[in-house]
């Protein structure tokens, strides 16, 4: 089974990262078979957020289980989602955010149409796309305690973090904005704040501008790259190959997306995670 999720990975491991990274590490164009991650282009109220999170959560799971031929429990899942609202991070001490929460909305339903493809690495999602609906209104630099106190930037996110190890913590404000050739910084300990490249770019240590974040295509030697979206590198070969999907031929997890079982990719889900039995 692949570690991490939808995350650019390190050679050896699989990426579903960006599609549209550039291939300059050589290789074939692979059509991954993923679909674009959707941007959220409207907002939500917190009174509809409810119940659109409830319902897009559990819509999502529903595709994951019946993709791994598990039976799915529509009134257990409800009743867990709404559990889980009530958990929310900064729930009832933060403001609510429009724009965040319908991208959450968004990221779920993607999953739904992402967990055939990739399996129950699929169900991660919900957790890490959902996170700072709540959103706090301490500027970047001043002192904090959570990161629900403070205000992420337009389109950015905000972290609570010590500046210096082992001083206070304040907010930390981080945007991935910059476009190729921009500059760009890891931390600006005079602003308090990240300023990164947009997808498919990286901040280059030494210039100190945006540069493109090679993916080796299919075929390409991964020793010192990470493969494009739906590739892995083959330790044998040094090579980017293709990751099966569920059904698709395997001699290892590290074939598939999710798990491989006599020889073929499957989805692994229990009844407990489709909220149909023990």
């Amino acid at each position: 089974m692949l570690g991490g999720l939808l995350v650019p990975t390190a050679c050896g491991d699989s990426s579903a990262g960006n599609d549209d990274a550039p291939l300059c590490g050589g290789g074939s164009a692979f059509d991954s078979g993923i679909p674009d991650y959707p941007a959220a282009a409207e907002t939500i109220d917190e009174a509809t957020f409810a119940s659109a999170y409830v319902k897009a959560y559990c819509d999502a799971m529903q595709s994951c289980c019946e993709a791994a031929q598990v039976a799915f429990g529509r009134s257990g899942c409800e009743a867990a989602a709404q559990a889980e609202l009530e958990t929310f991070e900064g729930r009832g001490a933060a403001q609510f955010d429009p724009s965040t929460g319908a991208q959450c909305i968004a990221g779920l339903k993607w999953f739904g149409e992402v967990c055939p493809v990739m399996g129950a690495i699929a169900v991660l999602g919900p957790a890490m796309i959902c996170g700072g609906v709540y959103v706090g209104t301490l500027p970047a630099g001043a002192p904090c305690s959570s990161r629900t106190q403070c205000q992420p930037p337009e389109g950015g996110t905000a972290m609570c973090l010590p500046i210096v190890a082992g001083g206070p913590s304040v907010c930390v404000t981080v945007t991935s904005d910059r476009g190729p050739g921009e500059t760009c910084t890891r931390y600006s300990e005079a602003t308090a704040e990240y300023r990164g490249c947009v997808e498919g770019y990286e901040c280059d240590e030494a210039t100190g501008v945006c540069k493109a974040e090679c993916r080796g295509g299919l075929g390409a030697n991964c020793q010192s790259q990470a493969c494009a979206a739906g590739l892995r590198c083959d330790l044998g070969t040094y090579r980017c190959v293709a990751v099966s999907v569920p059904g698709g031929p395997c001699s290892s997890d590290l074939d598939c997306w999710d798990t491989c079982s006599d020889g073929v990719c499957r989805i692994e889900l229990s009844a407990k995670s489709c909220y149909s039995g023990r």
